[in-house]
Parts: C-alpha cells; structure tokens; sequence
C-alpha cells in the first residue's frame, strides 16, 4: 500500500512541475488501447521497433477525392497495419505509436528505466508559432477561442483522390485556418487542440 501511496505522490509531483515548465506538455489519447503519440514526443526514453504507412484511401479514390479521410482516420490505419504486422511477425511487440512527419508512423518500445509518473506524457510540437495538441490534451487549464474545420483538400481533389495530405499537412492546415478566423474576431491563440472529425479548436491558455 505505501508502494502505491509512494507512485502516486511522485506522478502529482512530476505533474506539477512540468505543469509549471510550460505549456506544451500533454497526455496522448488511446486508439484501440494503444497511447498514440501525434506530432509530439514522449517524456519517457523509447526504441523504434517497426513503421508503417496508412495505406491507400479507399474513400477518396471512390470520389475522386471528395472524401477524404481525417487525422483520428489515418491514426486509426496506422493502428491497425502496425496491429497487424505485430501479430504476423514473431516476437515483434510496442508500446505506443509515434507519428511525427511525412506518411509513416513508427511502432515504439519504452526502455526498461521507464519513469511511471510520465506514463503517457508528452511535449507537443509547433507549427509556425502556434501550439498543435493532436489527439492529446494540455496538461493545464485553457479556454476556446475558436472552432475551425480543416477545409476543402485540394490537392486530393485535383488528383482524383490519388495524393492525400500527410497528418501533418492537416495540422498545418487547421493552424492556418484557426489563426485567421481568430484573427478575423480580434483575438489570438495559444495553440490549436484537435481531438477527431474533420474540426480543431484554437484555444487560449489560463
């Protein structure tokens, strides 16, 4: 029991200290029971042990790129190829999902010095000044600003579903469009928070 007691004191603190550092500090989010690090870096030391891309996009090649999937959709697929691909290869098993760039996400083991009290903790990245919290949440409190959709793919559509933007073209373009339309209110933003669908919020630290 003072085991415990003892983990949960160390992980407040650890909390708050980071809590205190900045802003930039999240806990990821879960797909499928697996913590999905998206545009940002775990806290905790880690080994790339496989990657996967998401595939082709069924959905935007039937509609000539009408229909294009969102970020929580293409981190869904990597879940899944990665999933899969640890079930076939023998001895092959992670921990989380890692997606920082490009088209590919990497299947992540945590070393054995693992720190407990940052279990899941992350330190996001930004896109040109603003804050991206994909699929994860900050640490401390905030207020919305602003609600954006990601708006119209348009190199999908010119291409007939064939060339589909990576994570990190959504996220910029979501940073883009969220800065304007707060802009366009008279306000600013601290960073952009976007959890699934096809819409982000800009929000405002306390």
């Amino acid at each position: 029991m003072k085991i415990i007691t003892t983990i949960a004191t160390l992980i407040l603190i650890t909390q708050l200290t980071i809590a205190q550092e900045g802003n930039d500090y999240a806990r990821v989010s879960k797909v499928n029971g697996i913590p999905v690090y998206i545009f940002n870096e775990p806290l905790n030391d880690y080994d790339v042990v496989a990657s996967r891309g998401t595939g082709g996009k069924a959905g935007s090649l039937l509609t000539g790129g009408l229909v294009n999937e969102g970020i929580s959709g293409k981190v869904s697929q990597y879940v899944k190829r990665l999933t899969k691909l640890s079930k076939k290869k023998k001895g092959f098993e992670f921990d989380a999902i890692l997606y920082s760039s490009g088209k590919q996400a990497i299947a992540i083991k945590f070393k054995e010095d693992l720190d407990p009290a940052k279990k899941d903790l992350a330190r996001v990245k930004n896109i040109n000044g603003t804050l991206v919290f994909a699929l994860c949440e900050p640490i401390v409190e905030y207020d919305l600003v602003v609600e954006k959709s990601g708006g119209a793919k348009v190199g999908s559509y010119l291409s007939g579903g064939l060339a589909n933007k990576g994570i990190e073209g959504d996220l910029t373009q979501f940073a883009r469009r969220i800065k304007k339309a707060a802009e366009e209110e008279g306000n600013t933003i601290d960073a952009i928070l976007y959890n699934a669908g096809k819409r982000a919020i800009g929000i405002k630290f306390n």
